[in-house]
């Protein structure tokens, strides 16, 4: 067990730490140290970090629940690093037309199902489902009323995360979101 008070300490030296204390466990990482250059104190806000993995916990479970119930294969439950989204992946099991075989990031349809913390786009936390390639037709499919369909920056399904906070079953209606658009897409891919 290793613990580490959080203070907003430059992420330099909770790397290093960190680091460090995995090399003692014959744990030897591969971590580009260049990324960590900034050296800048950062600000911690304890509470919004136990608010945030409150969500991530509450998200987390939905997202097993619903891993439990898609068809074919999946990846992981994972957390992202670039925008710290947590995810789940589901693979149609059709190739992509003109994609290399090979090619493991491009070469399979799927969906992606997340949660984001916000970002530059959609400033406030949101769930958001994408497929790849986007299908013509999704955005016609019918929502839950609380969910959109967005094209602005990006193609998918949108959910704000205060919507479904403050729904009497929180998680009745992130599942209900994830299977109506998941159903609109499997149609459309497995045509």
């Amino acid at each position: 067990r290793w613990a580490m008070p959080l203070s907003g300490q430059p992420a330099r030296l909770l790397a290093d730490s960190l680091i460090l204390t995995l090399m003692e466990w014959d744990i030897y990482p591969e971590v580009d140290r260049s990324t960590l250059a900034d050296e800048s104190m950062g600000k911690y806000d304890g509470a919004a970090t136990q608010r945030y993995f409150q969500a991530l916990s509450s998200v987390h479970s939905v997202w097993q629940q619903w891993k439990r119930e898609l068809p074919g294969r999946t990846g992981p439950v994972r957390l992202w690093r670039r925008h710290f989204d947590l995810s789940l992946l589901w693979f149609s099991g059709n190739l992509v037309p003109g994609v290399d075989a090979e090619d493991e990031e491009q070469a399979e349809e799927r969906m992606a199902f997340g949660f984001s913390t916000g970002d530059e786009a959609i400033p406030d936390p949101y769930f958001y489902i994408t497929a790849h390639p986007w299908p013509e037709d999704l955005t016609k499919a019918s929502l839950p009323p609380a969910a959109r369909w967005y094209t602005e920056s990006w193609k998918g399904a949108l959910l704000m995360y205060a919507e479904v906070a403050a729904a009497p079953d929180p998680a009745a209606l992130l599942l209900t979101y994830l299977r109506a658009a998941h159903s609109a897409g499997e149609a459309l891919m497995l045509e």
